[in-house]
C-alpha cells in the first residue's frame, strides 16, 4: 500500500528535478503584436477603371427570295467595344484578422459608383452567287445604368504588422444597358431592313485581383489595388422583315456582349477597433 502511494511522488520528485538541470520551464513566449490592421473598418474609395467589354455580333441575311442555288448569306464579325477611362467612387464595410504573424483575411461589402459607356460600328458590302449587292451595318452601345455591389474576401501575408500584400476575389452585380442595331440595305432595289434590340438587366460577375495596404496609425490605412472583373455574357436575338423588292426576305441580328473592365483604386480606411 505504502509503495503505491510513495510510487508517483518519487516519479514526479524526479522529473522536477531532471527539468531543473534542464534548465527549467520554458518561459513564456509573448503572443505575437496584434496588427492595427485587425478589426470592423469603413472605407472610402476612389479610382480609374477601364471597360473592354467584348462585343460578338452575328448578321444572318434571311434572303427566302434568292432563288434556287441562292442559299442564305451569313454575314459574321466580331470586335471590341470602345471604352473611355472613367472615374469610379465607393464605399466599403468589413472585417479584417491577422491567424498569426504573418497570415491573415478580410471580408468586406462594397458598393460603387462608375461610368460605363462603350459602343463599336461595323459596316460591310456583300454579295450573294446571283450578284445581289447589300450591305449591312451594326452598331452596339453598353453602359452601366446604377451602382455596383458586392463581396470580396482579401486573403494576404503580413510582412509586418502594419504592411499587407493581399489577393482579391469577390462577386460583384450591377446593371447595363445594351442596344444592338442591325441595318440591312440594297440601294439598287430600295430594299431596307432594319433589327433593333434594347435590354436592360442586372448582370453578375467575378473580380480578381492584388492589393497593397499600410497602416498610417492605429485608425487609418491606406490601400492599392488593381482589380479585374468580368461579367456573365448578356444576349440578344432579333428579327426584322426586309421592305421593297426583297419582301419576304429577313435581317436577323444575333449578339452576345460580355463586359469586362479594368480597376486602379485607392481607398482609406477608418477601423472602429
Amino acid at each position: 500500500m505504502l509503495k503505491k502511494i510513495l510510487k508517483p511522488i518519487v516519479i514526479s520528485s524526479l522529473a522536477i528535478c531532471l527539468n531543473a538541470i534542464a534548465g527549467g520551464p520554458a518561459k513564456y513566449v509573448e503572443p505575437p503584436t496584434k496588427s492595427p490592421l485587425d478589426g470592423l473598418y469603413a472605407g472610402f474609395v476612389f479610382g480609374l477603371v477601364s471597360g473592354d467589354s467584348r462585343n460578338f455580333t452575328t448578321s444572318d441575311v434571311d434572303l427566302v427570295n434568292g432563288g434556287a442555288g441562292n442559299p442564305n448569306s451569313i454575314e459574321l464579325f466580331n470586335n471590341n467595344l470602345n471604352e473611355k477611362v472613367q472615374p469610379q467612387f465607393g464605399m466599403n464595410l468589413g472585417y479584417g484578422i491577422a491567424f498569426s504573424q504573418h497570415i491573415y483575411t478580410g471580408a468586406e461589402f462594397f458598393v460603387d459608383t462608375r461610368r460605363q459607356n462603350g459602343e463599336g460600328s461595323i459596316e460591310f458590302n456583300r454579295s450573294n452567287n446571283a450578284g445581289l449587292v447589300f450591305s449591312v451595318k451594326n452598331d452596339v452601345t453598353v453602359k452601366d445604368t446604377g451602382a455596383e455591389y458586392g463581396v470580396r474576401l482579401r486573403p494576404g501575408y503580413l510582412f509586418t504588422p502594419r504592411f499587407l500584400l493581399y489577393a482579391v476575389i469577390g462577386y460583384i452585380r450591377t446593371k447595363f444597358n445594351v442596344i444592338s442595331e442591325t441595318v440591312y440595305n440594297r440601294p439598287a432595289g430600295n430594299d431596307r431592313g432594319a433589327s433593333s434590340l434594347d435590354i436592360t438587366k442586372t448582370d453578375s460577375g467575378i473580380e480578381a485581383g492584388l492589393g497593397i495596404e499600410y497602416s498610417l496609425g492605429p485608425r487609418f490605412s491606406i490601400r492599392g489595388e488593381y482589380v479585374f472583373t468580368g461579367y456573365e455574357p448578356i444576349d440578344l436575338n432579333g428579327t426584322a422583315p426586309i421592305t421593297g423588292a426583297q419582301a419576304g426576305d429577313d435581317i436577323v441580328n444575333r449578339t452576345s456582349v460580355t463586359p469586362k473592365n479594368q480597376k486602379f483604386l485607392i481607398s482609406f480606411q477608418y477601423f472602429f477597433t
